[in-house]
């Protein structure tokens, strides 16, 4: 038996056929352009953190001896309040793109610096305590999306009690 094909089907098939390789192409297309745009976001954090990581942070936190494994209760000295507060900033930033989707691997990030981002966070424990006392604790609710991701339960604690 004998098919008899036209070219008129020919033409049909081998246009679904394309379509499907164009559409495959561009789904694959897509995927790498978004995985190349989240790479370049942890990039950029990244080197933003390694910035001011070597030109001061690491000495501020080592000058008032804080570490990543307990928050400091103490004061902070009134030089430090400061640069302590763009510390914590940038942690709650750090949390802000996370809660809006545009960083969706924090580990990535936290595999590397995530023992900094404890210390500055355990610097910061009385100002975030402060902070959540006068305004509540959405005050710092980005920084708590970071805390919680690192596990730092005592700044989590302030979280749950000024909520």
């Amino acid at each position: 038996m004998a098919y008899d094909i036209s070219a008129e089907t020919i033409t049909i098939f081998i246009g679904v056929i394309t379509l499907i390789i164009g559409v495959a192409n561009s789904i694959v297309t897509n995927r790498q352009t978004v995985k190349s745009h989240h790479l370049q976001i942890i990039l950029t954090i990244s080197e933003s953190f390694r910035k001011d990581w070597e030109s001061s942070w690491s000495n501020i936190l080592d000058e008032i001896e804080v570490n990543h494994l307990s928050p400091r209760n103490e004061a902070l000295p009134e030089e430090h309040i400061r640069n302590i507060r763009f510390m914590l900033n940038w942690a709650d930033w750090l949390g802000a793109m996370k809660s809006s989707g545009t960083l969706k691997e924090l580990n990535i990030l936290t595999s590397s610096i995530g023992v900094p981002i404890k210390r500055i966070i355990n610097a910061g424990y009385t100002i975030i305590e402060s902070d959540c006392k006068a305004y509540g604790a959405e005050y710092w609710r980005n920084l708590f999306v970071v805390a919680e991701h690192l596990d730092l339960t005592s700044t989590l604690i302030l979280r749950d009690q000024y909520s």
